[in-house]
C-alpha cells in the first residue's frame, strides 16, 4: 500500500540546501534507502529538494519533498512498492507540490 508521512525537519534553520541533503542522505542510506537523485526547487515561495530513492531490500521506491521555510522545515515521505510507483508518481508529485508551510 502507498504510503505519504509528513516529518518535520528540526535541523533546517540557517542551513544551505547543500547541507540538508547531505544530512539526509547519510540518515536514508542508514535505513537502506539510496538517494538516486535529488533536485532543488521552490514550491510555494519556500526553498524545496524533491529526492528520489530506492530501498531495493523492500522493494520500495520513494519520492521525497522537503520544504524549508525561514524558521522550519518539512519532509513529506512518499513511498510504494516499486512496480506500483509509476502509476502513484503523479499523485505523490502533486501532494508535494502543493504543500505549504504556514506561518
Amino acid at each position: 500500500d502507498p504510503v505519504i508521512k509528513l516529518k518535520y525537519l528540526d535541523f533546517s534553520k540557517g542551513k544551505s540546501l547543500s547541507a540538508i541533503t547531505n544530512h539526509l542522505k547519510g540518515d536514508y542510506k542508514l535505513l537502506g534507502i539510496n538517494i538516486q537523485k535529488v533536485d532543488r526547487k521552490t514550491i510555494n515561495g519556500n526553498r524545496a529538494l524533491l529526492m528520489h530513492g530506492l530501498n531495493p531490500g523492500k522493494n520500495e521506491r520513494f519520492l521525497i519533498g522537503v520544504l524549508v521555510g525561514p524558521d522550519q522545515g518539512y519532509i513529506l515521505e512518499c513511498v510504494s512498492e516499486a512496480d506500483d510507483f509509476n502509476a502513484l508518481q503523479g499523485h505523490f508529485r502533486q501532494a508535494i507540490e502543493t504543500a505549504r508551510i504556514l506561518k
